[in-house]
């Protein structure tokens, strides 16, 4: 909500938490029962004080149909038009009453499962686009730091190994080594164009694969006539699977001139040595797959009563909660660094002083001359797939994985109640307490979790490191409601509403919450409404105790535009404090009389987070230590460990082959401004003509932003109207298009219901910087978009059972997503935006509903 990330929206089930997804805290919808929920509640604006913290954008609170009784359930299936993306989804919930209508049980089941789009190159408007750096760019002469062009790829490195410095530079590796001339036409770091340039971002995965289930059980009962108790558990199990980056080495690979695979055809000029890059594409090899696998739990036991107290008005409440996740990720065809830096220094095993039992000549690992036991099979890097399938597997045969078991614990009470009542009616009171307890901890594989002898991370993903962590929460809260004012002229209703939490972490101390807000009812047409609060974010399990991983990475040089190689390690900051969030917000609600069946409001909104928790990346530790675009901040220097590799030649410092470490710091403000629209219109035709059938309902929500900036480490950044983020600093959010809109039309007639939507973007840019900027991309507007979607719906009715027969088409005109030349992560980008624009395409999907 409100383009502020996941982490600042409490989901609820029935007014209940639930235990995170993972170790921000994020809820998995795809494991709550969602055929057995009535409605879905959507609060903004001082919702913490009321709800909880973590409700800085709002709250989404899922309402169970705790009354429902029968049978209902569906089943569909859905492709995209070019058959992938495609899937089945099946569920069914049943409830019933027992022992004279006092017990009452709900049971749901669902799955659903969608399989995955392997690759960008699946799509027809996949065209190689992404902004890469403007080599001719000055300081002085106004040109902008980023193009946008297509058919991009990468500049220093291929599938069969390109040389990439010395006298040797410009010769590359065919097919059985074979020696070719390496032609480029724009080199600019790693990126660069040519008929030679290796493209290799079609190896990520357009959409995963995935495939859940849940189950889902409630049984109550009425103990008394005022008292009902009641306990559920359910449960959900989500996989995934994704494919992801090749191993590249982007001219690091050092060659020495005794390699035995260098081919014959390769004239040496006297060089002892040289450097290439490489696309590690061979069978088996590339690219990497990540698979996760998530199991969650989750059992609630509570009880609900009431009282003939204060006229019948006291009732209270009381539940406990203890949910479980565990949360697996493993990579696959992931390349352990330590023996590919291994198995590439190859020479031939000498006479005398060789590897035992390995005839001379033959190519072993340098390594294996002075360890003969350690297993390294020499690699030919000299051409695609020239390595031997024996030397492919030894690279990966040992995988990273974690492990992550999540608990939380709940144990709540409250009441409500009407103590008294004022000349405009009764007061209404609301308090309760609440302690709640989140721990996790994690398994991790014995190696990823340590560095090599060099500092690099083990392996190209994961490098999980082990870690721990639990905080308790204790809360306690009111909320009123006062009538001040009824029935007079001009106020129909007055009303006032306030709202106090009182919250203590033992990891930061305590903090308080609030809200204040009121209604006027001018009449049955016309309502203003407003709320001014103070609203709080937590850090998470992620934010405070993460374990971290590390990886290696690409930045481009401060002051320079040479890429350099480096590792980064990321984990959690146990000094973190809360975010603390002023929310305001304004607006009214119409209904005219003399526009019968019509409905409009329109709401002002103001959020403004201090002490937002950012992650930094390794780009902005290493342009904060260097004083490039922010003020220099000699304390991020601490956090960069120079490489002492003598087998990688540094740049800057020895900067090629550091290790970055970076944590999550209150170091950011957040600046969020807009307005939320809506309008609808329901009518029978025949009201307005006795000739006509059937009903209509119309209905537009939109959102115009206006302000979205950040503040972090005393830089403002503006990134309202941006879809992507900013190069290098990838905690910076994009705040999104300046409007968008959903408008849908429903048209009923008998048994028929047809369903027009229309969803639409503005305009947007892909930074706001001058366009002599550094940070500025010369092709800075991106294309508006618009989707139209149809569905039609007939109910009918068979063996007494109420069925509906649907087909829903999505894209109906497969409108392709606007080109968004992304600076951020050059090679390995898409050329659009998946976040606001539409990359799979026209989707189907048919299916029946029922119930009973």
């Amino acid at each position: 909500m409100r383009t502020l990330g996941p982490q600042r929206t409490l989901t609820l089930l029935d007014g209940h938490r639930v235990v995170g997804a993972d170790l921000t805290g994020a809820v998995d919808v795809n494991v709550l029962p969602t055929n057995l929920t009535s409605r879905v509640d959507i609060v903004t604006g001082g919702a913490s004080a009321a709800w909880g913290s973590d409700a800085v954008a709002g709250v989404i609170n899922l309402v169970l149909d705790k009354n429902f009784v029968g049978v209902r359930g569906q089943a569909s299936y859905g492709s995209s038009w070019v058959n992938d993306a495609n899937g089945p989804s099946v569920d069914i919930a049943a409830g019933a009453k027992f022992a004279g209508g006092r017990g009452h049980i709900l049971l749901s089941a669902q799955t659903q499962k969608q399989k995955g789009v392997p690759s960008y190159a699946d799509r027809d408007w996949y065209q190689g686009y992404r902004a890469i750096r403007n080599t001719a760019r000055t300081a002085t002469n106004g040109q902008p730091g980023f193009l946008g062009l297509s058919n991009t790829g990468v500049a220093n490195a291929t599938s069969g190994g390109v040389i990439t410095t010395g006298p040797l530079a410009g010769q590359q590796f065919g097919p059985g080594g074979t020696v070719l001339p390496f032609r480029t036409t724009l080199v600019s770091g790693v990126d660069g164009i040519g008929p030679d340039v290796e493209d290799v971002a079609p190896a990520f995965a357009l959409l995963a694969a995935t495939n859940s289930q849940n189950i889902f059980g409630r049984l109550s009962y009425d103990v008394t006539d005022d008292v009902n108790a009641y306990v559920e558990y359910g449960q959900g199990w989500t996989t995934g699977r994704n494919t992801t980056s090749h191993y590249y080495r982007f001219g690091n690979i050092l060659i020495t001139a005794d390699n035995p695979f260098i081919p014959a055809a390769l004239d040496l000029r006297g060089q002892t040595s040289f450097l290439m890059g490489r696309v590690q594409n061979d069978d088996g090899l590339g690219p990497a797959r990540v698979y996760n696998k998530r199991d969650t739990r989750r059992i609630v036991a509570g009880v609900d009563g009431k009282t003939d107290w204060f006229n019948g008005s006291f009732r209270w409440n009381a539940y406990y909660q203890h949910g479980e996740t565990k949360q697996f990720t493993t990579n696959t065809h992931n390349v352990y660094i330590a023996r590919f830096n291994d198995a590439i220094n190859a020479v031939r095993n000498p006479a005398v002083g060789g590897v035992p039992g390995v005839a001379a000549g033959t190519p072993v690992c340098r390594s294996t001359l002075t360890n003969p036991n350690n297993g390294c099979i020499p690699f030919n890097p000299f051409g695609p797939n020239s390595a031997s399938p024996a030397a492919v597997q030894r690279l990966v045969d040992v995988q990273p994985y974690l492990e992550n078991l999540i608990k939380q614990d709940v144990g709540a009470a409250g009441f409500q109640l009407e103590p008294f009542s004022v000349p405009a009616g009764a007061v209404s009171l609301a308090a309760g307490v609440e302690a709640r307890r989140e721990t996790y901890s994690s398994e991790v594989d014995p190696i990823g979790q340590r560095p090599d002898i060099y500092g690099f991370a083990p392996f190209q993903f994961g490098n999980y490191k082990v870690g721990q962590g639990r905080y308790n929460v204790k809360e306690a809260f009111a909320e009123v409601i006062v009538p001040i004012v009824k029935d007079v002229q001009f106020f129909k209703a007055l009303d006032f509403n306030g709202a106090v939490r009182l919250t203590d972490y033992s990891t930061s101390g305590s903090v308080t919450t609030w809200k204040v807000g009121g209604t006027w009812d001018v009449d049955d047409q016309l309502r203003f409404r407003g709320t001014r609060s103070r609203d709080i974010r937590a850090p998470n399990l992620q934010d405070l105790f993460f374990g971290g991983s590390s990886t290696g990475t690409n930045i481009t040089v401060p002051f320079t535009t040479q890429s350099v190689f480096l590792a980064q390690s990321g984990s959690g900051n146990p000094n973190l404090v809360p975010e603390v969030a002023d929310t305001t917000s304004f607006g009214l609600a119409v209904r005219p009389s003399f526009f019968p069946g019509f409905s409009g409001s329109i709401d002002r909104y103001k959020i403004s987070i201090t002490d937002a928790i950012v992650d930094q990346t390794a780009t902005q530790v290493v342009n904060g230590c260097y004083g490039f675009n922010t003020p220099a901040d000699p304390t991020l220097c601490n956090q960069i460990i120079l490489n002492a590799n003598p087998t990688a030649p540094g740049l800057a410092g020895q900067l090629n082959g550091a290790l970055v470490r970076f944590s999550g710091r209150n170091i950011a403000r957040q600046d969020v401004e807009g307005w939320g629209i809506e309008v609808g219109y329901r009518r029978d035709l025949s009201d307005l003509n006795d000739s006509l059938v059937g009903s209509i309902d119309l209905r537009a929500i939109g959102n115009h932003l206006t302000k979205f900036t950040s503040t972090i480490a005393g830089v403002t950044y503006n990134t309202k109207n941006m879809v992507i983020g900013i190069p290098g600093l990838g905690t910076v959010r994009p705040g999104g298009p300046n409007w968008r809109w959903v408008v849908t039309g429903n048209y009923s007639v008998g048994p028929s219901s047809t369903t027009l939507t229309l969803r639409t973007v503005s305009k947007t840019v892909v930074n706001n910087e001058p366009r002599n900027s550094a940070l500025a991309v010369d092709k800075n507007n991106i294309a508006s978009a618009q989707y139209v979607d149809i569905t039609q719906a007939w109910n009918l009715t068979l063996a007494g059972a109420d069925v509906q027969l649907f087909a829903k088409v999505e894209n109906v005109f497969d409108q392709a997503p606007p080109p968004v030349p992304d600076s951020g992560s050059s090679f390995a980008t898409s050329g659009s935006s998946a976040s606001y624009f539409d990359l799979l395409g026209r989707m189907w999907r048919v299916g029946v509903r029922f119930s009973y």
